[in-house]
This record gives structure tokens, sequence and C-alpha cells, in this order.
């Protein structure tokens, strides 16, 4: 249910090594929210990139203010 993620014909599991399409598009096999080795996820597309700061943000913000992770103080998300 995320806008600008594009439709693919089948699951991926394990780690893709090669260039994938189906539907009409690159499949995007090395994206966080598939089912990928976690070592080969690699990136969110932007509306999911903007949910997952969303998310943090109402409801982990004690986890990205905690300090833990590094010094810098979390920069809340701008409005969509």
């Amino acid at each position: 249910m995320v806008n600008d993620t594009p439709d693919q014909g089948e699951l991926y599991f394990d780690c893709i090594k090669d260039e994938r399409s189906s539907c009409g598009s690159i499949d995007m096999v090395n994206n966080f929210m598939g089912f990928v080795d976690d070592a080969c996820l690699l990136f969110f597309t932007n509306v999911q990139r903007d949910r997952m700061i969303d998310a943090l943000f109402k409801y982990r913000y004690r986890l990205i203010s905690s300090g833990i992770c590094n010094d810098s103080q979390p920069v809340p998300p701008q409005p969509l």
C-alpha cells in the first residue's frame, strides 16, 4: 500500500545478484521491505523512507533520541 513501490510478479528470497523484471518494470529485489537475506537489503523507496521516519518519530522517538547510535540529535521529518 505504498504508491511508489512497483508491482512485481513474484517474491524473492536469498540474495538476488542479477536484475529481474516483471509487470512492466525492474523488480526491487534489494528493497528493505522484501524477503531477501539481510545482507542484500539496500534501500527503501522514497515513500517507504517517509513512512519509516514518520513511524520512528511517532512511536519510537525514545529509540532515535537516546543517543546510543550516534551523538547527533534527530531532526524531525518535514511535512509531506
